[in-house]
C-alpha cells in the first residue's frame, strides 16, 4: 500500500507484464516446453544491482551495447540455487530451443560468474547465510535478434512445466534504485493513516535537514537547477512512498518492513 503522491507514471514496481497495447509484431508459432500466458507483476532490477557480480570487461560491453544483450533470473536464483542447478545455462538453452520463433538469431546463454559450493564452517553454511541476500544472479543472453528479445521481454516470465520460472529482463545502465531505507518495529503495519502519518514524519525531519539541503543544492547546481535549498528538498520528497511488505528471514521468521521509495534526484549512477 502506498499513499498519494507524484511521478506514478514512473514508478517501476507496480506495473504488470503482457500488457496488450504493446505487444511486439512478431509471436511464437509455439513452444515444445509448454508455459504459462498470463500478466505478472513486472520485474525492475536496477543497472548496478544487475551487474554486481559481473567483471569488469563484461559489464563494461553491455553498457557499450545493452540492446545486444538479456538478463535472465530464474525464481529463487541465488547460491543455493545455482548450486543445485549448476548447468543453468543449459537449461535455459533448452528452453529457448524449444520456442518456435521465426527470427532468433544465435543466442548464446552463459553464466556470468563462477559458482560456488556452500562452505560449512562452525555455525553451518556460513557462505550461503552471508550471500542469500545479496544482488540477483543473472544468466545472460548474447546474440539475439531484435525481434525474438523483444518479445521475451515483453513477456518477462516464462512459467514452465520444470516447475522453473525463467524472468527476462533488460540491461537498462539508465535503471536506477528507487528504495531509499527500509524500517522496522512494532509500529509496522498496513494501516493507511499510519503510513501516512510516518511518511509526513519523515519529510517533515529530511526538511530541515541542513545537511540534507546541502547535498540536493549541489546536486541540483551540477544539473544547472536553481532554487531554495528547502524548496528543493520539498520537491524531491513529492515522489517519495511508503510501502507495506511481508518479510521472511532465513530462519523462517516472519516479519514486516515499511520501505521508502522514491524518484532518483540524479541519473549519476556513482552517486546510488
Amino acid at each position: 500500500m502506498a499513499i498519494h503522491n507524484t511521478e506514478q507514471d514512473k514508478f517501476p514496481y507496480d506495473k504488470l507484464t503482457f500488457q496488450e497495447g504493446n505487444k511486439p509484431e512478431m509471436t511464437p508459432n509455439g513452444c515444445s516446453m509448454p508455459y504459462t500466458l498470463a500478466a505478472y507483476p513486472k520485474i525492475y532490477v536496477p543497472w548496478n544491482h544487475l551487474t554486481a557480480a559481473f567483471a569488469d570487461p563484461l559489464r563494461q560491453a553491455i553498457m557499450a551495447s545493452p540492446e545486444s544483450f538479456v538478463a535472465v533470473i530464474p525464481l529463487g536464483a541465488g547460491p543455493k540455487w545455482y548450486a543445485d542447478n549448476p548447468r543453468a545455462d543449459l537449461m535455459l538453452k533448452e528452453f529457448l530451443n524449444a520456442i518456435e520463433f521465426k527470427k532468433k538469431g544465435s543466442p548464446r546463454s552463459f553464466l556470468p560468474f563462477e559458482t560456488k559450493e556452500p562452505k560449512k564452517g562452525k555455525d553451518g553454511e556460513i557462505w550461503l547465510k552471508r550471500s542469500a541476500f545479496e544482488k540477483p544472479w543473472p544468466v545472460v543472453i548474447e546474440g539475439i535478434a531484435e525481434e525474438f528479445r523483444d518479445y521475451l521481454l515483453w513477456q518477462q516470465t516464462f512459467a514452465t512445466q520444470s516447475r522453473i520460472m525463467w524472468n527476462f529482463v533488460p540491461f537498462d545502465p539508465k535503471s536506477l534504485p528507487w528504495i531509499i531505507g527500509s524500517y522496522q518495529g512494532n509500529i509496522i503495519s498496513n494501516d493507511k493513516d499510519n503510513i501516512a502519518e510516518a511518511l509526513a514524519c519523515l519529510k517533515l525531519e529530511v526538511w530541515k535537514s541542513t545537511a540534507i539541503q546541502n547535498l540536493v543544492k549541489r546536486i541540483r547546481q551540477f544539473q544547472g537547477k536553481t532554487g531554495h535549498p528547502i524548496d528543493s528538498v520539498v520537491e524531491m520528497t513529492k515522489s517519495w512512498r511508503l510501502v507495506y511488505i511481508k518479510t521472511k528471514n532465513l530462519d523462517n521468521d516472519k516479519g514486516a518492513v515499511w520501505s521508502l521509495m522514491g524518484l532518483p534526484i540524479t541519473s549519476d549512477i556513482s552517486k546510488h
